[in-house]
């Protein structure tokens, strides 16, 4: 009996993506020795995207699906509208500014007959800088294995963790998202709920090896803003990821707030120490930590 071959299913999630997003497309439809079909969801463009994307529908039908929202509703409605249309084994999301390697889906499919109770695999990138690929790569140290677990054990900062691709290096077996779709509608970083919300589930899969390119802008969010990267993670989707986690009967790992550095104008942890001392100690305290001292 022959097997039945794999189905890869590919979500891009467009919003006035167009400059770039031929090439990203192309790049999909070069997949060497894979089966597989892509989702295309414009999340209300304004740039022509919509109608690059049914062109490349009417061209290429055996393989592309176009969804609209007809209205911007961020990436996450992106991410569920097409995870929901997606009917592959396993489904893997890109960028409609970065590009695929021709052999990234047959990697994909080799990490998860290599690990099969995965329930992400994610690849290094290497960084596109001015329209030119370069030897820089994304992430410096990949996360793998039982991240849920060390997580869970040193309570650490995000920024203490290896670190996960960008969407375009993300992949998940189909029944993995049945469990933890659909995400928030977050307009941005919704990536983080597909690296995230799984990790209590099971073990991670990574490659050092970049198998996509990741191409710098002024619109990047995996390399700008790092903080509002995590309070995006830890604020927004922390409380329905947690309670997806009840739902599951995961035991919890996910950090709360109090890791990340102060808002402006909040109560720090200095000063809930500090709270109800008395003046002369506070004055003390004052010296040694400041350069003026108040006032006896």
């Amino acid at each position: 009996m022959v097997d039945k071959p794999i189905l890869h299913s590919v979500v891009l999630a467009n919003f006035n993506g167009g400059v770039y997003l031929k090439e990203a497309i192309d790049s999909v439809l070069a997949q060497d020795g894979v089966s597989f079909e892509l989702i295309l969801v414009d999340d209300g463009s304004t740039d022509g995207s919509l109608a690059l994307m049914r062109d490349f529908e009417a061209k290429h039908s055996e393989h592309i699906r176009v969804i609209d929202h007809g209205r911007n509703r961020g990436q996450g409605a992106g991410f569920n509208t097409g995870v929901a249309a997606a009917k592959g084994d396993l489904v893997s999301f890109i960028d409609s500014d970065d590009v695929w390697y021709a052999d990234k889906l047959r990697q994909v499919q080799e990490a998860f007959a290599a690990m099969p109770t995965a329930v992400l695999h994610h690849h290094n990138m290497a960084v596109i800088r001015g329209g030119v690929t370069t030897t820089e790569l994304v992430v410096d140290m990949m996360a793998l294995g039982d991240i849920a677990h060390r997580w869970r054990r040193t309570k650490c900062h995000p920024d203490d963790l290896p670190r996960f691709a960008p969407t375009s290096g993300v992949s998940l077996p189909r029944t993995v998202l049945e469990k933890i779709m659909p995400c928030p509608e977050v307009r941005v970083c919704a990536d983080m709920w597909l690296t995230f919300a799984p990790l209590g589930l099971g073990p991670v899969s990574a490659s050092m090896t970049p198998k996509a390119d990741y191409r710098i802008h002024d619109g990047n969010n995996y390399m700008n803003a790092k903080f509002k990267i995590w309070r995006i993670l830890i604020e927004e989707l922390g409380p329905p990821m947690t309670a997806l986690h009840e739902r599951l009967g995961v035991a919890p790992y996910m950090p709360s707030a109090d890791i990340l550095p102060p808002k402006p104008g909040s109560i720090t942890l200095v000063d809930r120490i500090l709270d109800g001392t008395p003046r002369k100690a506070l004055a003390k305290f004052s010296r040694l930590f400041s350069a003026s001292a108040p006032k006896e």
